[in-house]
């Protein structure tokens, strides 16, 4: 019993040639199975279950995949807003600062890796439950899951200054399945690579996404 949940093992009947999905697994029950009344597996329990094997297939397609991307030109209204945002404002004045005085403008250390995205973003609409586009989850696409950001690494190596064209690279590095007291997760890493229009490299960013069943059946997955 992990967290007041019943543990049970299912047998999928299907062949351990996945790294993110075993042929025996752990499903955690509902406190309703506590003391030994482990009743059946629920449809839910199941339905979980079929998914993040969905989307440890669809990660096993990816990982090695890159998607390259232009981001654009860093301006020094960028660099400010960012700093705003951030609450530094002394940061926005003396970057206005260096502008007028003719000085290259730097951004802040964190700036590239803080920008969710360099789009204009999709309508509300098009959205998932969970916050995401649907180009930030191509795992999970109209899949009943619930996505968290795990957390990240960030490899600094050389000053983003505004004039700068960046570019970066995605690519899905791994895709895990892992067992918690709220039952299986998929944990998947990823990784972007910021370079300037000659290949620079400006920064790295490793990051992990936290991949969960949705347990509250309504099917939703953008």
């Amino acid at each position: 019993m992990l967290g007041g949940r019943v543990l049970t093992t299912v047998r999928t009947g299907r062949p351990a040639t996945n790294r993110c999905g075993p042929v025996s697994r752990t499903i955690a029950l509902p406190p309703r199975a506590r003391r030994g009344n482990v009743g059946p597996v629920t449809k839910d329990d199941e339905r979980n279950a079929d998914t993040l094997d969905e989307v440890c297939a669809r990660a096993e397609s990816l990982v090695g995949a890159v998607e390259r991307e232009r981001l654009g030109e860093v301006t020094v209204r960028d660099v400010c807003r960012y700093a705003v945002a951030v609450g530094d404002d002394e940061y926005a004045a003396s970057a206005r600062a260096d502008e007028a005085a003719g000085r290259p403008v730097v951004a802040p250390p964190m700036f590239l890796t803080g920008i969710l995205s360099w789009a204009d973003g999709p309508p509300e609409g098009e959205l998932r439950p969970d916050g995401l586009a649907a180009r930030e989850s191509p795992c999970t696409a109209g899949l009943p899951v619930r996505q968290v950001h795990g957390g990240q690494a960030v490899r600094l190596l050389a000053p983003v200054t505004a004039g700068t064209v960046v570019h970066a690279e995605r690519r899905l590095t791994s895709a895990s399945r892992k067992h918690g007291k709220a039952g299986d997760f998929v944990v998947l890493a990823l990784r972007t690579d910021y370079t300037d229009a000659a290949g620079t490299p400006l920064v790295v960013m490793d990051e992990s996404v936290i991949v969960l069943g949705d347990d509250s059946g309504d099917g939703h997955g953008g």
